[in-house]
């Protein structure tokens, strides 16, 4: 029970560590334009002022992070991933829905996230190894 607990939160810290770092490499790539986003209409500036490349990889972190943080936490706790693919996977599609309506984004963009993100959860978990040995071969 404790490695399935330990191995949910490994994977909850992977899913969202992946984000942010997925995020950051795009900021690099595309560095976002100096608006002031303390004002609400200041975001839907910000989101115009985005090239496709750029919401692409808010969407490649997205789909990473569903991806990744089910994937580590079947591997550390064994088992079915199924539980793992929900949760982070909710996690993750919940919070991206939660920003969709706060700043309206791109039709396209909605569309690719309510479909990849669980898509990308489900091959996480279903890709994840069953267990980490421990014994050497």
């Amino acid at each position: 029970m404790l490695r399935k607990v330990l191995g949910g939160i490994a994977g909850f810290v992977t899913t969202f560590a992946t984000i942010m770092l997925v995020q950051a490499l795009g900021h690099a790539i595309y560095p976002p334009p100096e608006l002031d986003l303390s004002d609400p209409s200041g975001h839907s500036a910000f989101l115009e002022s985005l090239t496709v490349g750029a919401l692409a990889f808010v969407l490649l972190a997205y789909f990473a992070g569903a991806f990744l943080g089910p994937f580590v936490a079947k591997w550390l706790s064994g088992g079915s991933g199924k539980p793992y693919a929900f949760l982070l996977g909710g996690f993750v599609l919940a919070g991206t829905l939660f920003t969709v309506y706060q700043i309206p984004h791109p039709p396209w963009f909605v569309v690719a996230a309510v479909i990849g993100i669980p898509v990308a959860a489900w091959f996480g978990a279903k890709l994840g190894p069953n267990r980490v040995s421990t014994v050497a071969p």
